[in-house]
This record gives structure tokens, C-alpha cells and sequence, in this order.
């Protein structure tokens, strides 16, 4: 699994809805998934274990929940670049 340092790109989390991740460059689609797609991956796998082990994890395991789907869904957006 890929340290902390590794779940992030230059663009800052993957998932913090505040941050807009390709202003200003010009990518194809392809590059601008192979840009954010592994950090997003990255950030949900690393976040699977402690939910699963906390016994308290309704509001862990919703936010988990919320993050597979918006993974999920940047990966369909990138189905034709492959």
C-alpha cells in the first residue's frame, strides 16, 4: 500500500471538493486520468482498515461510503480513455 505522501498529487486530496485539480493545464483525457485517478484510489484503500476496525464507524463507514462512490464514479467518467 502506498504511504500518505503517495495518496496525494500536486493538486492536494483527491476527494476535498475544494480543491479543482487541472485548472490551467491542457490534458487529454487520458493524462488527466492517469493524474487522478491512482491518488483517488490511493486515498480510499488507505482509509478501508481503520474503518473496518473501529467499532464506532457509522458516520467513518458513511464517509468511506461516499468516497467509493465518487471513485467510482471519475472512473466511469475515464471508461472511453481506456
Amino acid at each position: 500500500m502506498a504511504s500518505s505522501d503517495s495518496s496525494k498529487n500536486s493538486y492536494g486530496d483527491p476527494f476535498d471538493e475544494e480543491k479543482e485539480h487541472v485548472i490551467g493545464k491542457r490534458l487529454t483525457l487520458r493524462s488527466s486520468g492517469q493524474e487522478i485517478l491512482p491518488p483517488m484510489l490511493d486515498s480510499f484503500l488507505q482509509r478501508i482498515d481503520p474503518v473496518i476496525l473501529k467499532e464506532q464507524r457509522q458516520e467513518p463507514l458513511h464517509a468511506l461510503r461516499l468516497r467509493g462512490k465518487r471513485l467510482r464514479y471519475a472512473m466511469e467518467m475515464y471508461v472511453p480513455a481506456y
